[in-house]
């Protein structure tokens, strides 16, 4: 079956929804990647738990194939049941702003199946036209998107 990516924008849809869309993707997953904020020059709080399992950080100026003004610090992860709760634990995608993470994305063998745009309350999800209509019959308004190419585990560096 042929996947494309198919955005739900979480900012007009129930809270439930982003525990729903979870619930789909983490059973795929084996990797979990975070963008860092920069600015903060220091890991945020609720992520120091994690740092023995940290698996690989860089920086780039890339994000979802799309050219940044600076540069973006990425830090990736061992999907574990413990990073699963931690996923688990806020309730609306734009609370990884704070002293959380931002844009939480899920891998599968490399390929982001479930990832986020936290300050636009934005999730992207890698689905089957099937797949996105049981989803949508569960609640989700998923529309998809014009673009089905999908993102590297790292961004292009061009």
């Amino acid at each position: 079956m042929i996947a494309h990516y198919y955005v739900q924008e979480m900012n007009a849809a129930p809270v439930a929804l982003w525990p729903q869309a979870l619930d789909f993707a983490l059973p795929r997953a084996d990797t979990v990647e975070f963008v860092v904020d920069r600015a903060q020059k220091r890991w945020p709080d609720t992520l120091k738990p994690f740092s023995a399992l940290l698996s690989e950080t860089f920086a780039s100026r890339w994000r979802w194939q799309v050219r940044q003004l600076g540069s973006t610090t990425f830090a990736r992860f061992p999907l574990t049941a413990e990073m699963a709760a931690y996923l688990r634990s806020l309730p609306k995608v734009d609370c990884w702003l704070a002293n959380y993470p931002e844009d939480p994305a899920l891998y599968s063998e490399g390929i982001a199946t479930l990832w986020t745009t936290s300050h636009e309350q934005l999730v992207f999800l890698w689905l089957t036209q099937e797949e996105a209509i049981t989803l949508n019959a569960a609640g989700f308004t998923l529309n998809r998107t014009g673009n089905d190419l999908p993102p590297t585990r790292r961004p292009l560096t061009r």
